[in-house]
């Protein structure tokens, strides 16, 4: 910028008439909103111990909407934005903050961005060359289906639905029991040690091991419980 030769004379009265504030106000709010929930996220991931996962999904949830709030905002006030200069005032501090007057008065976005720009744009051009017409939409619902069928099959052979254990357990026990020569795969393994061998139990016996932790390997003591009040007795 060449330096002037007079000092420049402003009137104290400005005319501010012509400045969007309406416009400018409601990017900055959008911005402010959007820079606190990126914060809040960004907390939660540098914790030393993750939290929940359905934490994580509604902070990333509310990043999304203000996402979504600044792009409406944005979109809705594009031709102001577009035709607005910026400048700084006589009274901003310039030297001070003069990385800050520097990102504001940059012309063209940082070499990171305009890579994510041109990341979305042709991934833009390739979707809308692959559906066109009216199958677009219907193509589009269809690859969210197969995605989410595949993640649904992976979730069904990971479980075990009809057992009390689950696939990893099941295969953990069927290895241990070849290991030790077991000559059944559908045997429960009752201790960790790997006892290797089928164990017939009555039904007490199980009952005992559900409730109690009884090993069913034990005899079942028959137990009498005298109920009847006596008193002191006597010298």
């Amino acid at each position: 910028m060449a330096a002037r030769a007079s000092p420049v004379k402003l009137d104290p009265a400005m005319d501010a008439a012509a400045v969007p504030v309406d416009s400018l106000e409601s990017v900055r709010q959008r911005l402010s909103q959007l820079t606190h929930w990126l914060n809040r996220l960004q907390a939660l991931v540098q914790q030393p111990t993750l939290p929940a996962w359905h934490t994580l999904h509604s902070q990333f949830a509310m990043v999304l909407k203000q996402l979504a709030a600044l792009s409406h905002t944005v979109n809705q006030h594009a031709d102001t934005l577009r035709t607005t200069n910026a400048y700084p005032l006589p009274s901003f501090p310039v030297v001070q903050e003069n990385g800050l007057l520097t990102t504001l008065l940059r012309k063209r976005v940082e070499p990171e961005v305009d890579e994510w720009i041109k990341f979305g744009a042709d991934e833009g051009a390739a979707q809308h060359n692959n559906y066109s017409g009216g199958t677009k939409r219907r193509r589009m619902a269809d690859d969210v289906w197969f995605f989410a069928s595949q993640v649904a099959e992976n979730e069904r052979e990971s479980r075990a639905w009809d057992g009390n254990f689950t696939a990893e357990e099941l295969v953990r026990n069927r290895d241990v029991a070849g290991d030790e020569g077991a000559s059944s795969t559908t045997a429960i393994n009752l201790d960790d040690g790997g006892g290797g061998s089928d164990v017939e139990a009555s039904l007490e016996q199980v009952l005992r091991y559900v409730y109690q932790g009884v090993d069913v390997r034990e005899p079942v003591r028959n137990v009498v419980i005298n109920t009847s009040v006596r008193g002191p007795a006597k010298k």
